[in-house]
């Protein structure tokens, strides 16, 4: 097949969006397909033998827009079979109206619940998935319950396909085990890793660590990753006296990441939203115990008091409970292991990779059973 794939950047300091966009375009192109990108920023990562294509694009209220008369020229000429987007507010919007123009069947992929900022939540909500309904061909949600919540604003559940976000287990497996066999010592009870903005929980986070040296408890906390909170949060640190607490590591390359996860006790994901994240899969694929947010995506990966703690989005006390609690090593690591394992099989890229082909062969042949 001759596959596009669309992603305002697959830069993987952004987030997890962009990683998975770039593992999908090489596992793709490793079962034998052609794999073009279109970006709307001019990274490139390094030795990634793909074809990416940078379109022009500017933005509105933080929303990144494609240059309309680029985007079509470009598709117009490209012959292919098939476009799947990876889906943000007013960019998808624009390319699902021009794929109309073209015929150019497209599956979308949500990888959350579409808006991130609040003053546009209730403003393009409902326009956006009215869009997606009418001009989509198929709707991939990375976890059954964000597909039963975007149901609830209005999403077709006759177009949506369940296919989860994905990891390397085995290489993430033998890079832990190497590491592992080098440093055997949990130093750190708590790591974060993600960008620094708001639905990343990471203030509720600071504040929950704030509460807990206040009533008395040493805990550190590792914070990878940068973002557009990263002054206000080096501010709270230092206001609050947590500058021995708390380390700021910015962005750190792989193997640095697994050094973190090696030797922590706990990942925390404070999120308020999230698709399936791919720092929760990689906990769990480490084995280290999880703390997360009550919403979809996470809730099917932790279960309470066996392999993580769930507490309710932007509850500072509950959070710092959580912590708490998760450093008291009261669970059963044997049987966490073995759940753990049973969660992250299904998560596998080379399982995912075939589910998400067959969801294109399948919109071809009901184009080509149409045209007949």
């Amino acid at each position: 097949m001759n596959i596009l794939l669309i992603s305002p950047s697959i830069d993987p300091k952004r987030g997890g969006q962009e990683r998975h966009v770039s593992n999908l375009a090489y596992f793709l192109k490793n079962n034998g397909n052609n794999v073009t990108i279109i970006v709307a920023d001019k990274y490139k990562p390094k030795n990634f033998d793909i074809n990416i294509v940078y379109i022009n694009s500017f933005k509105i209220l933080g929303l990144p827009i494609i240059d309309i008369k680029s985007y079509y020229a470009f598709c117009r000429n490209g012959n292919f079979d098939i476009c799947h987007l990876h889906y943000e507010t007013l960019f998808g919007e624009i390319i699902l109206f021009i794929n109309k123009l073209l015929k150019l069947p497209t599956i979308i992929t949500l990888h959350s619940q579409i808006i991130r900022t609040l003053p546009m939540k209730f403003l393009l909500d409902q326009f956006s998935l009215i869009i997606i309904n009418i001009f989509s061909d198929n709707i991939i949600c990375l976890s059954l319950s964000l597909a039963y919540e975007l149901r609830k604003r209005g999403l077709c559940m006759s177009k949506i396909l369940i296919i989860p976000n994905a990891i390397k287990i085995p290489s993430l497996e033998e890079k832990m085990q190497t590491e592992l066999s080098q440093n055997n010592s949990n130093n750190t009870d708590l790591l974060f890793v993600g960008r620094l903005e708001e639905r990343k929980g990471i203030k509720i986070l600071i504040k929950s660590m704030i509460y807990l040296k206040n009533k008395g408890k040493k805990i550190n906390l590792k914070v990878v990753g940068r973002g557009p909170l990263d002054g206000e949060i080096k501010k709270m640190i230092r206001e609050n006296d947590l500058s021995s607490s708390i380390l700021m590591m910015g962005y750190i390359s792989d193997n640095e990441l697994i050094q973190c996860y090696s030797s922590t006790k706990s990942v925390v994901i404070p999120s308020y939203y999230e698709g399936v994240p791919g720092v929760a899969l990689e906990a769990l694929a480490y084995n280290k115990f999880l703390i997360g947010s009550d919403i979809p995506g996470l809730r099917e990966l932790i279960f309470p008091n066996q392999n993580g703690f769930i507490v309710k989005p932007g509850d500072i006390l509950s959070l710092a409970d959580a912590i708490e609690s998760s450093l008291e090593n009261k669970i059963d690591k044997i049987n966490n292991i073995e759940l753990n394992k049973k969660i992250i099989k299904n998560f596998n890229w080379e399982n995912i990779v075939n589910k998400i082909e067959f969801a294109y062969k399948k919109v071809l042949e009901k184009k080509r059973s149409i045209i007949l």
